[in-house]
């Protein structure tokens, strides 16, 4: 199955996205399997029902005010 790292996605994309890395002790070998992205704006404010646990997650400025 095809797959990018998290250290690729990162160091590929910093520049575009603006990415900051907040926790550098933590290694970046972890893989990527699927291409969807979860916005859990909803799980912020508590709803759980359905958490998409297995895609990477996207906090935009609507997750972070």
């Amino acid at each position: 199955m095809p797959y990018l790292s998290v250290q690729d996605l990162f160091n590929g994309m910093k520049d575009q996205l603006k990415l900051v890395l907040l926790t550098p002790a933590v290694p970046l070998t972890r893989k990527i399997h699927s291409p969807e992205i979860h916005r859990p704006g909803l799980a912020f404010s508590g709803f759980y029902d359905y958490f998409a646990f297995d895609c990477v997650q996207i906090l935009g400025k609507t997750e972070i005010r």
